[in-house]
């Protein structure tokens, strides 16, 4: 529509899409709608569908907001972790794989609709399968929050 929506460094625009339009644009696989219920020592605490996330971001910003997460910053795990310094730990359930390549994508129910990306060999060793239940685990720096007003 003969508008720049985002200008910045490649990696700025990837991570942190300026609003709906630029997440679409850039592939972000996880965009779905959320509230801010909390904010303290830099971190949003943020209801999404049935379940919580912790995310870094401005206190300023929401409370309505759109979640985003890219597939590639989702780590699964076969069982939850006793300590690491990723915030979120999501216990979810496979709905669908999808072989793309060396990579397979996996969509998962954790209280909303999720997306991850793993290798083959991760795949093969999580034993991934509809069904399968799963940890996701995805740092809270890995959460970007979109105003709702400006998507």
């Amino acid at each position: 529509e003969g508008r720049i929506r985002q200008s910045g460094p490649v990696h700025e625009v990837f991570s942190r899409p300026a609003d709906l339009a630029v997440a679409a644009t850039v592939g972000v696989e996880t965009v779905t709608p959320g509230r801010v219920v909390s904010a303290a020592g830099g971190l949003l605490i943020v209801r999404v569908g049935a379940a919580t996330v912790a995310a870094s971001g401005p206190e300023r910003i929401g409370p309505d907001v759109f979640v985003c997460i890219r597939a590639e910053n989702v780590i699964l795990e076969s069982a939850p972790a006793r300590s690491m310094s990723a915030r979120n730990q999501l216990a979810g359930r496979v709905l669908s794989v999808q072989p793309e390549g060396a990579l397979v994508r996996v969509g998962l129910d954790c209280g909303f609709a999720l997306s991850a990306l793993v290798s083959r060999p991760a795949f093969d060793d999580l034993q991934l399968a509809p069904g399968a239940e799963v940890m996701a685990v995805v740092k809270a720096t890995a959460i970007h929050l979109i105003d709702r007003g400006s998507g």
